[in-house]
C-alpha cells in the first residue's frame, strides 16, 4: 500500500481480547438496540404473568408451566447470547484473540494496521461512532465496528474524541 502524505493526527493500539469482544457483543445487542431489549422484556414480563396466573387459578396448569419455561429460556438466550456469540467465533477462528489493530487517525480517513494487512476507511464510508467508558465503537455497518481502545490514545484521547465529533457530528452518540 503507498504511504500517504498526509499527517498523522492520532495513533492508537488496540488488543483485541475476548473481555473486548464480549463487551461489544453486549453493547451491540443490549444497550445499542434499547427499543429491543425494552420490548423483550416487556413481552417476557406479560408471559412471565400470564403463566403465573395460568397456574395459580388453575386454568391451564400444563399451558402455564410451559409459557413459564419457555420465557425462561427465552431471557436465559437474552442474556448469554454475547458469550455463546464470542466463544463461537474464538473457537474456530484463533485469530481473533490477543490480535492488535494499530490505527491512525488522518484528516479524511483512518488507517487500521494488523499483522494480516491494512486498509484505509474515509470517515465519509462509516456508519456511526458510539463512545462508552472505555471504547470507540466505530461502526462500519449497522453490524460491524472497529473497536478501539480508549487506554490505547495515550494523551491524544480527548483530541481524538473531539475530531471524531467534529467528522461524525450527529452520527457520533456518547453512550
Amino acid at each position: 500500500m503507498e504511504e500517504t502524505a498526509e499527517k498523522v493526527l492520532f495513533k492508537n493500539k488496540t488488543i483485541y481480547t475476548k473481555e473486548l469482544y464480549l463487551n461489544f457483543n453486549k453493547f451491540h445487542l443490549r444497550t445499542r438496540n434499547k427499543a429491543l431489549s425494552i420490548s423483550l422484556y416487556i413481552c417476557m414480563g406479560i408471559m412471565i404473568i400470564s403463566s403465573l396466573l395460568l397456574i395459580f387459578l388453575k386454568l391451564d396448569i400444563s399451558a402455564g408451566v410451559t409459557f413459564l419455561i419457555l420465557s425462561a429460556v427465552i431471557v436465559l438466550s437474552y442474556i448469554y447470547l454475547p458469550n455463546i456469540s464470542v466463544n463461537r467465533i474464538l473457537k474456530f477462528d484463533k485469530t481473533f484473540e490477543n490480535n492488535e489493530n494499530q490505527y491512525k487517525f488522518y484528516e479524511n480517513e483512518f488507517e487500521v494496521s494488523n499483522p494480516f494487512g491494512n486498509t484505509k476507511i474515509k470517515y465519509e464510508d462509516l456508519y456511526r461512532v458510539y463512545d462508552t467508558k472505555e471504547v470507540l465503537y466505530i461502526y462500519i455497518n449497522t453490524r460491524q465496528a472497529f473497536l478501539i481502545s480508549k487506554s490505547g490514545f495515550n494523551e491524544d484521547l480527548e483530541n481524538a474524541i473531539e475530531f471524531l465529533k467534529t467528522k461524525f457530528k450527529s452520527n457520533y452518540i456518547k453512550k
